[in-house]
């Protein structure tokens, strides 16, 4: 979903306000906001020897978070901040609410299903979502929320899974193994 979509969405379903500077950086993050063209030409910064704007022009102008950081380290910050203490709301709203306002049709189990796994075995699992967001409100503090480590931060990671662009929009995945360490680590 946009970025405007994803807080319009938050702030109806948890009766919140998402700070405006966390707002701005999802919409440079995904290339909305109008200046973020700008923003790219005045920046000439590297990570792990690769120009990172070159990485953004690629994408619609979109900003990698070594940008974002570059441009305004207190706006970067504030962002994975903001996730990490929204964490267990945002991973109801992206796995089982989203825009959808009566409770009763929120989706409860995350089912990962597949014929065959990297083992050759096969793959069923299932595992309530309140559960997810239970051990993610458990792990509190020690629930990480960083930049990806490639192409300056094109993704960020979340405790279940990340965060990153596609076509314009945020897109939240899941990770099978991520969330299985989650729920390991929360049952301790």
């Amino acid at each position: 979903m946009t970025a405007r979509n994803f807080v319009a969405v938050y702030e109806a379903q948890y009766r919140v306000s998402v700070p405006e500077k966390v707002r701005r950086a999802l919409a440079l993050f995904i290339g909305e906001a109008e200046d973020s063209k700008t923003i790219l030409d005045s920046t000439d910064i590297s990570v792990d020897g690769e120009k990172v704007r070159g990485i953004a022009y690629e994408q619609n102008y979109r900003l990698v978070f070594e940008v974002i950081r570059n441009y305004d380290a207190k706006m970067a910050s504030m962002l994975l901040d903001w996730l990490k203490k929204q964490i267990a709301s945002v991973c109801e709203l992206c796995f089982s609410a989203g825009a959808v306002r009566d409770r009763d049709k929120w989706a409860k189990v995350l089912w990962y299903k597949n014929l065959v796994d990297a083992d050759g075995q096969g793959l069923n699992f299932l595992v309530p979502i309140n559960r997810i967001v239970s051990a993610l409100v458990k792990n509190g503090n020690r629930n990480v929320v960083e930049r990806g480590p490639r192409n300056g931060g094109s993704t960020i990671q979340l405790p279940f899974g990340h965060l990153q662009y596609h076509l314009n929009q945020l897109e939240f995945y899941q990770q099978l193994k991520k969330i299985q360490s989650l729920l390991a680590t929360a049952s301790e």
